[in-house]
């Protein structure tokens, strides 16, 4: 499940570019040597998995979760971890309510198998408030590795942001670069955008 994206190298160079989700920090794809004149396709993931463990071991196995809902987990007479899926109060927001009585949890949020966010030691009787925006940020980043922290000094300077709500596949052109004086900076624009 994901967006299908083809970017288009409409520019005068050939950087590598990085895409990641907002609200995070970590690569989800990278595209080196991609020639002016070239594309490529890939998919962008949606689907959001959730994986709950405590101090000793996972006791849930990884399932999907969406934006909007909350996560209750709580023990049985017989001592089973039981685990309820509801509404969070609040639509952009995923919770995670600890009923437990005596054990803390922790709770980790990926997206394509990279953890985007993990919350830890969640007490009995708390929660835990992830935010993620539908929202694919794109830029120029040297060095960048699917799956790894982009580093401080390099967010501040990718800031082309694209909403992907009610998107199924889209065009992303990138144009400017090039050399000498007639060097411009890189620009990037969503085209050929399709609904869900």
């Amino acid at each position: 499940m994901g967006i299908e994206l083809n970017f288009v190298n409409n520019s005068g160079g050939s950087p590598e570019i990085v895409v990641f989700q907002k609200n995070t920090a970590t690569a989800l794809k990278v595209i080196k040597d991609l020639e002016p004149g070239h594309s490529r396709v890939f998919t962008f993931p949606t689907e959001l998995k959730i994986d709950l463990s405590d101090e000793e071991d996972t006791f849930a196995p990884e399932m999907p979760i969406e934006i909007g809902q909350m996560v209750h987990v709580s023990m049985n007479e017989s001592d089973d971890v039981l685990i309820r899926k509801l509404d969070a109060p609040k639509p952009g927001d995923i919770e995670v309510v600890n009923d437990l009585k005596n054990f803390s949890i922790n709770a980790a949020i990926s997206l394509s198998g990279k953890v985007l966010d993990l919350k830890e030691i969640i007490a009995p009787g708390q929660k835990a408030v992830f935010q993620f925006k539908p929202v694919m940020v794109v830029g120029i980043a040297q060095n960048a590795e699917i799956g790894n922290a982009l580093s401080d000094d390099v967010l501040p300077k990718i800031n082309c942001e694209f909403p992907l709500s009610g998107i199924a596949s889209a065009d992303i052109v990138m144009t400017g670069g090039g050399g000498g004086s007639g060097a411009g900076k890189y620009e990037f624009r969503l085209e050929k955008v399709v609904g869900v």
